[in-house]
């Protein structure tokens, strides 16, 4: 039998366990990708904490030659994960990647969707943004991080910047995820992220830098023959993510 909440079988046998302790709050067990996604996953269900206490840990492999090695990352969490284990005291926490904009994301040829598993699943918690990442960057975030560092208000808006950002890279993202989601390798996230690597922030101008404007225009400029042939599900996925 097992000896700690973190090593349940399943959401009944917690369920059981804290019939056998009414004083105390009952336990919901929550398993995340790693140990960096604690901290996140902690501060979103902290509101929830009257009635509930959460043990939010990662998940430890239980037999075989990897037998207490980390299910780190989604795709080894839910491959290795008994899903029939979930349940109202045993969740699984996240990331949505692209499986929230795309109806079967493949992260590669091999690798299976999971994206109908992750929306629809009851005892799946998922972030909305792409990562726990994406929600550390949010303006709001970056206020307070600059501000506890610098013991100073930024003396720019950060969400015009950020915005400003976004609407810059809008069409080669577009392109990104049409590609991704056709697997086709034409503008793969590695390239995606080469491109973000080259686009820089004027701060005393308070806009972009006007060879990054450039380098967006030739990368889009370069990528035009794939918008056209593609320009149907650009303008579909333009309507999902309300752009």
């Amino acid at each position: 039998m097992s000896t700690s909440l973190t090593g349940a079988l399943n959401s009944d046998y917690i369920s059981a366990i804290n019939r056998m302790n009414p004083t105390r709050r009952p336990k919901v067990c929550v398993y995340v990708e790693g140990l960096e996604d604690i901290v996140f996953w902690n501060t979103c269900l902290a509101p929830y904490l009257p009635p509930y206490d959460f043990d939010i840990n990662i998940y430890r492999l239980k037999d075989g030659p990897a037998a207490n090695s980390v299910a780190d990352g989604k795709s080894n969490l839910i491959d290795k994960f008994d899903l029939s284990a979930l349940g109202p005291n045993m969740l699984l926490a996240v990331d949505a990647d692209y499986d929230w904009i795309l109806d079967e994301y493949h992260p590669s040829q091999t690798t299976p969707s999971y994206s109908s598993l992750i929306r629809d699943h009851q005892y799946i918690l998922h972030t909305y943004l792409y990562a726990i990442e994406n929600y550390k960057s949010h303006p709001l975030s970056l206020c307070s991080i600059i501000s506890g560092g610098a013991l100073c208000s930024p003396s720019f808006d950060i969400f015009q910047a950020i915005s400003d950002f976004s609407k810059a890279l809008s069409k080669l993202f577009l392109l990104h995820i049409v590609s991704m989601e056709a697997i086709d390798n034409v503008y793969t996230i590695k390239k995606f992220k080469e491109d973000l690597s080259n686009i820089h922030f004027d701060f005393n101008a308070k806009s972009l830098k006007d060879s990054s404007m450039a380098y967006i225009a030739a990368r889009e400029s370069e990528l035009a023959q794939y918008a056209s042939e593609n320009q149907e599900k650009i303008n579909l996925l333009k309507e999902k993510i309300g752009e």
